[in-house]
């Protein structure tokens, strides 16, 4: 079982630290939050009306 959190931890930093989301702008999702909040308010607003 202890090997099935591991394996399963290891995927789910993979996933959200370091696979590039093409809809994401290339980008892991933690690094796109970071980057989509330090956007000013018409920027996002216009990044969530494409999506």
């Amino acid at each position: 079982m202890e090997d099935a959190y591991a394996a399963i931890d290891r995927y789910m930093d993979f996933y959200n630290n370091r696979r590039m989301h093409g809809s994401l702008k290339r980008k892991p999702p933690k690094v796109f939050s970071t980057w989509i909040l330090q956007q000013n308010e018409e920027e996002r607003s216009k990044f969530h009306k494409a999506m």
